[in-house]
Order: structure tokens, then C-alpha cells, then sequence
């Protein structure tokens, strides 16, 4: 049986180690922008790279959307696996859906239940719509932050810290209703 010589096996890791640190790095640095798409009749707000892109296609995250003035804002997401398993305990048991609940909370909060739909690419995925005026988006246009929870499950849309915030508050008034407008 061959052996390794000592310095070539420390030279090996001392490789690896500095591969997997550089890698970590670069994930860290990697920067996320809100960015605003219309397209389709709809306007959408999705994180992407710094360089808008003139055109989105179907495959793209689109986490919020809304028809112009409408008053009202869809959010869209992947179902995590605590997530799924709250939404099938209240299935299994015939029990009223629980609620969407904003951290932090706003005070009085409007009521809002997930719709959950099976996507062949993405898996299990849920969607609501929330009134375009919530007292929420005070805390997403200030914050770029979008954090509710469901049955105790907190769920975020993109934790990493995101950029072009403005972005955010540009997308809620261009989906808020025309004043004098019911």
C-alpha cells in the first residue's frame, strides 16, 4: 500500500479549504435589486441582478403582482416543508385554513388565507391577494421586507438584504386604486 506524503496531503487541504472560503465569499456578496416589470397587463416586482431585464419570461420568480389600480397585490411563493405540513394538518383535519399573519404586526389586520396550487416545476406553491392600502406595505416600502407567518411557520421572501427599495414603493402606488374609485 502506497502512502501519501505528508506535504502533498496538507497542500490537498490547504487547496480545498481556500476553494470552499472563496466560494462562500462570493454567495455573500452577491447583491439582489427589487426591480419593476410590466408586461401582460400586469405590473410585477421581483428581486433580480442590477441590469433590469427588458424582457421577463414565464420561468422568472414574479413574487408580487398586480393589475394597474386594481387595489389589489398577489403574492406568490414556493411552500416550505413546515409550511406544507401546517396546510395539511388543518386539510386532514376539516378545519378552517389558518390565516396569514404579517411580522411585525401592523394592528388590526385584514384577514388573508393561502391558496395552495401544485406547479410540475416548482412543486407545491402558494398564492394570496392582499388590498393594496394594508397597513403592511407601510412596513415592505420602508423595509424591502416581506416576512408573514402561517400557523406559527414564518416565511420570507428573499431574506438576504436587497437593494432599490424605492422599487417597492413604486410598485404599491402604481397597484393602489385611483382615488374616488371604489
Amino acid at each position: 500500500m502506497k502512502t501519501v506524503p505528508a506535504n502533498l496531503s496538507v497542500s490537498f487541504c490547504v487547496v480545498l479549504l481556500f476553494l470552499c472560503l472563496s466560494s462562500l465569499g462570493r454567495a455573500e456578496e452577491e447583491v439582489l435589486y427589487w426591480n419593476i416589470a410590466r408586461f401582460g397587463g400586469y405590473t410585477r416586482l421581483y428581486p433580480g441582478g442590477e441590469k433590469v431585464a427588458e424582457e421577463l419570461t414565464d420561468s422568472a420568480y414574479l413574487p408580487f403582482s398586480c393589475a394597474p389600480k386594481s387595489g389589489m397585490i398577489s403574492v406568490h411563493g414556493v411552500v416550505s416543508d413546515p409550511l406544507r405540513a401546517k396546510m395539511a394538518e388543518a386539510i386532514t383535519s376539516d378545519d378552517v385554513p389558518p390565516n396569514v399573519m404579517f411580522v411585525p404586526p401592523t394592528g388590526a389586520q385584514n384577514t388573508y388565507y393561502l391558496d395552495l396550487t401544485y406547479s410540475g416545476m416548482d412543486g407545491w406553491v402558494f398564492s394570496f391577494e392582499i388590498i393594496a392600502d394594508d397597513p403592511y406595505f407601510q412596513t415592505f416600502r420602508r423595509t424591502g421586507r416581506f416576512v408573514f407567518e402561517v400557523a406559527g411557520v414564518r416565511h420570507e421572501i428573499f431574506s438576504r438584504p436587497m437593494k432599490r427599495i424605492e422599487n417597492v414603493g413604486k410598485f404599491i402606488d402604481e397597484c393602489k386604486k385611483r382615488k374616488g374609485r371604489s
